[in-house]
């Protein structure tokens, strides 16, 4: 684990162990910009966090360890375009899932409409955040994860819609803060989005539980 370490730029290919390896995290080096290109052939690897690095950072030329169970990126578009095109869905042991949308200004759709990006079925945890201009949940991406059982949205100031409600049939944990349009859709009273929710055991709306509700 590597943290604020400012000079740090790339990582030696020589030396990374391929079999032992089961952490790998970088956060809040500034001018880290490459990921070891022999990353795919780290088998034993199971979460990886790439935080407040580099803009630039890249995808590796090979991928990701299919074997991930964790993956944190954020502030890295390189990446989250990369990976989006490489295929997430790829990584079929992954369970939990960050995405912070620092630099992604042109998402505007999670996964991504366009590019038919599918998420793994194996998924058990999605955060998103910072997503300054992602406006809906696309549905179609959320049908396999039929073992999904937290989503958790912060920071999407632009975000209307979430998935349609038999994409959420197994969710037991809504988490919404600093979504002021989602927030009022999910209103119970006039709500579009809370036909959608509120089936959902516990669901959290800045900081309050709107399900169960909190008595005034």
């Amino acid at each position: 684990m590597l943290y604020s370490c400012s000079n740090l730029v790339s990582f030696e290919e020589i030396g990374l162990p391929t079999t032992s390896f089961r952490t790998f995290v970088v956060d809040g080096c500034g001018n880290f910009g490459a990921l070891p290109k022999c990353m795919a052939s780290i088998t034993s690897l199971r979460r990886l966090s790439v935080l407040n690095c580099s803009a630039d950072i890249s995808f590796p030329s090979e991928g990701f360890p299919a074997n991930l169970t964790s993956l944190a990126i954020s502030n890295a578009p390189k990446i989250y375009r990369s990976l989006a095109e490489w295929g997430l869905n790829r990584l079929t042991s992954l369970q939990e899932l960050a995405i912070g949308g620092g630099g992604c200004s042109n998402v505007v759709s999670f996964p991504e409409e366009g590019i038919g990006m599918m998420l793994p079925p194996s998924l058990t945890c999605i955060t998103l955040f910072g997503f300054e201009n992602l406006e809906f949940m696309f549905s179609e991406g959320f049908q396999e994860l039929a073992s999904l059982k937290e989503l958790v949205i912060v920071n999407c100031p632009k975000l209307k819609s979430l998935p349609e409600k038999d994409m959420l049939c197994s969710l037991g944990y809504l988490y919404i803060s600093s979504c002021p349009l989602l927030k009022e859709e999910c209103s119970s009273d006039k709500g579009r989005e809370w036909s959608k929710i509120s089936h959902i055991p516990l669901v959290q709306i800045d900081f309050k539980s709107v399900i169960p509700r909190e008595s005034d």
